[in-house]
């Protein structure tokens, strides 16, 4: 599984498109966007998970490990079934 980057590429769920317009994603991802993280050599790799994905006490899928780059690119994804699939719910990303 890919991470996907690009704000446009993102399959959102409903709940995170009616509380984000456009401006506050690109506010809450231009850290990552101005990162100078190449996205297109983390899109060559493989992510070694951190552990088998699981869903929690409310139905959210978690999944979290990282891309073997230099530096290192941890995540964590959040997904909701919605409608006929999973779709985005929030993420967190860091280079250590």
């Amino acid at each position: 599984m890919k991470i996907l980057l690009g704000i446009v590429a993102l399959n959102v769920s409903q709940l995170r498109q009616k509380q984000f317009t456009t401006e506050k994603f690109d506010q809450a991802f231009k850290s990552v966007l101005d990162s100078g993280l190449n996205r297109a050599a983390l899109e060559a790799l493989d992510p070694i998970m951190a552990g088998e994905p699981k869903i929690d006490e409310n139905g959210v899928l978690l999944l979290a490990g990282y891309y073997p780059a230099k530096p290192q690119v941890h995540f964590e994804q959040k997904y909701i079934y919605e409608g006929l699939s999973w779709k985005l719910l929030g993420f967190k990303i860091q280079t250590k």
